[in-house]
């Protein structure tokens, strides 16, 4: 599924370990919308998915 996105950086840990993105997608129902949600959260260098 190929669409327009931007993706940037938000925050960092104190101890640098962790960072936090923030990820713009435009989704046109429900099922897409979960699809990235559960795609996201099934990758493993990723830790939480809000």
């Amino acid at each position: 599924m190929e669409r327009t996105y931007t993706l940037n950086p938000s925050n960092t840990s104190k101890s640098g370990k962790y960072i936090s993105m923030n990820l713009e997608l435009l989704v046109h129902n429900e099922d897409e919308r979960t699809y990235f949600y559960e795609t996201l959260k099934a990758h493993p260098h990723v830790k939480m998915v809000l």
